[in-house]
């Protein structure tokens, strides 16, 4: 990998791992029955889509999603390697 893949990798790494922990604290708790409607928007302004070719993004995470599915238990709840139990931010990262 060249040195503009690998900025382009670390930059999808960075764009998804935020997204990638809150999905996996999600889906190992209960969600409530309905959830309040925001009337904001929580992105950053200005915001622009990152200029990165498709494949780089899986080059990017893979490593951290192997490393995660270790983590889980059998209930598919990630486990902090400190903490030794589910929290709100178990990344390793």
């Amino acid at each position: 990998m060249n040195t503009v893949s690998l900025n382009h990798a670390m930059r999808a790494a960075a764009a998804l791992l935020p997204g990638i922990a809150a999905f996996a604290s999600a889906a190992a708790q209960d969600a409530p029955e309905s959830l309040p409607q925001l009337r904001f928007h929580l992105t950053a302004r200005p915001w622009r889509p990152l200029d990165i070719p498709r494949r780089d993004y899986l080059d990017a995470i893979e490593g951290v999603c192997r490393y995660t599915a270790r983590q889980q238990d059998e209930h598919g709840a990630v486990i902090d390697p400190f903490l030794f139990r589910e929290h709100q931010y178990s990344t390793p990262y």
